[in-house]
């Protein structure tokens, strides 16, 4: 990681990096240089590991020794972006909250606002994130809570 972010010539905070693990083997992912904010630190890692990143973070900084979990859970979580029609904004109607397994949603666009195809990460409308205990419960549960949202734009 530290061979890459060098070799990338970012000049500022990067907020996280990202493997995949298959089969006991990492993969590198990716390493953001955009503002936080999607939950993955907050919700992902919690629900999928029960390791709780803040709280760890923060007892390591008071100076107090840090523990791994006795037991990692074996969960399910995906995050999906959103991005809506171009145009302004004339209704929002949305239920997502009520969907059993959306652990997060945020809308980053209200009524009025003139939406444009989003040019990088942080110019996308929305995210959710959807939990669950397994990979097909998550996409069923991602599938009908991305029914419930409905932004018209004229």
């Amino acid at each position: 990681v530290n061979r890459y972010v060098d070799w990338s010539g970012a000049d500022f905070g990067l907020t996280h990096t990202e493997f995949i693990l298959n089969n006991n083997t990492p993969y590198f992912c990716e390493t953001a240089l955009r503002g936080g904010g999607c939950g993955t630190s907050s919700h992902v890692v919690p629900w999928v590991s029960g390791c709780h990143v803040y709280d760890t973070l923060i007892t390591g900084h008071l100076g107090q020794t840090t523990y791994k979990p006795k037991s990692i859970l074996r969960r399910f979580a995906t995050i999906k972006f959103f991005e809506f029609d171009s145009g302004e904004v004339i209704n929002i109607k949305d239920n997502v909250l009520s969907c059993p397994g959306v652990a997060m949603w945020k809308l980053w666009v209200k009524i009025g606002d003139n939406l444009s195809p989003a040019k990088d990460g942080k110019c996308r409308h929305g995210c959710m994130i959807v939990v669950g205990d397994s990979a097909a419960e998550v996409e069923t549960k991602l599938a009908n809570a991305t029914k419930e949202i409905h932004v018209t734009t004229k």
